[in-house]
């Protein structure tokens, strides 16, 4: 939200100026505006560009979509949910950030992860409108200065928002470890995950809960997300 207002006020101006050229006002007309977008193109550099957003260090989890109308569906929500309440535990012992993630319209998170953030003041909010919740997340990360060194994701469903989330975060943090917590992951979905053994985004990694690299070969079919793409290597 933020960086689209910046490219929107950019273009607002930039027409501006086009405008006063085209009406042949005094220069002094022209400065103006143009100081005004010199100006927004630098607060745009400051927070990230047109096409990358702004590396700042740190770790951010990422819950995604653990709401119950999603999990309902899940053939063992209460071990999704327990996983992900370890991983909830985990950042909040080392002081990270938590963006709870939510898709609109589909009800509210489970409360036991509601709970679990109790006096715990950084976490926040996100809210998507599609499967893909890069651009929110980027957004909140830019608001609330969020570390975007490392984005860790869990939640569901892992061939659906996890799975767009994560792959449109390494365009935007082409820099950043973008990591997928197999453990902590789900879906409600049986058609397997074959169709995603080679994601053009090679930063995107499975990890385990310690944060070693995972070799989806060695996944059950249904619990395979990403694989490793041609010519990668698992060595971090």
């Amino acid at each position: 939200m933020v960086r689209n207002q910046a490219i929107i006020s950019a273009l607002l101006v930039l027409l501006s100026v086009c405008f006063l050229l085209w009406m042949q006002l005094p220069l002094i007309a022209i400065g103006a505006p143009v100081c005004l977008f010199a100006a927004v193109l630098y607060q745009m550099w400051v927070n990230g560009n047109l096409f990358t957003a702004r590396l700042l260090p740190g770790t951010t989890l990422l819950v995604v979509d653990m709401q119950l109308s999603f999990l309902r569906k899940l053939t063992n929500s209460r071990r999704t949910v327990e996983a992900v309440l370890v991983e909830i535990a985990r950042a909040i012992s080392q002081d990270q950030t938590i963006l709870i993630v939510k898709y609109r319209g589909c009800g509210a998170v489970d409360q036991r992860i509601i709970q679990a953030l109790t006096g715990y003041k950084n976490w926040h909010y996100v809210f998507k409108s599609d499967d893909d919740g890069a651009a929110t997340v980027s957004d909140a990360c830019m608001l609330w200065r969020c570390g975007t060194a490392c984005l860790r994701l869990v939640g569901v469903n892992l061939d659906g928002c996890v799975y767009e989330t994560a792959v449109s975060l390494t365009q935007l943090y082409p820099q950043s470890q973008i990591e997928v917590l197999v453990n902590a992951c789900d879906t409600c979905y049986a058609h397997g995950w074959s169709t995603y053994r080679n994601p053009k985004a090679v930063n995107v990694r499975l990890v385990d809960g310690a944060g070693n690299l995972v070799d989806p070969s060695t996944l059950p079919a249904q619990q395979l997300f990403l694989a490793l793409p041609i010519g990668g290597s698992w060595s971090r």
